[in-house]
């Protein structure tokens, strides 16, 4: 898979949260941080239907269109992330009262909330951050 980022292996216990804090402290480029898509789930994160209203929130934050031909997808999706505030910083900013939310009706896809998932892991690209996912080992009864 095309990454923009580094992958690295963690188990999701308190030592290995105390270095992703300290891989954040030690490089400033990294602006995010999450675990790659659970094994289990059978789909990668894309954006497909959710390209035009991606890039309408992008326009909305006054950053540059995604191009799907020169830019890779990655975000967490679905997923606990840590984020250096400022990388997100224009999520934050953004005018949400220009944006026409659905009434939720069980959408799989193609809402404004889908794209803003995405947006985690593409607004940070945009203000020259980097993504870094890791390979989460879940523990559960058959380990």
């Amino acid at each position: 898979a095309k990454t923009n980022g580094e992958t690295i292996a963690k188990r999701a216990d308190e030592k290995n949260i105390e270095t992703i804090f300290n891989e954040l402290e030690s490089d400033s480029k990294i602006g995010i941080i999450y675990p790659i898509t659970y094994e289990k789930v059978n789909t990668t994160p894309t954006l497909d239907c959710n390209l035009k209203g991606t890039n309408k929130l992008l326009k909305l934050m006054n950053l540059p269109q995604f191009d799907e031909e020169k830019e890779t997808i990655e975000f967490p999706a679905g997923s606990m992330f840590w984020a250096r505030t400022k990388a997100i910083s224009k999520l934050f900013e953004m005018e949400y009262d220009k944006i026409k939310f659905p009434k939720e009706a069980n959408q799989k896809d193609a809402t404004p909330a889908h794209a803003i998932e995405r947006l985690l892991g593409i607004v940070p690209n945009k203000i020259g951050y980097k993504n870094v996912s890791y390979i989460c080992k879940y523990k559960d009864k058959n380990n």
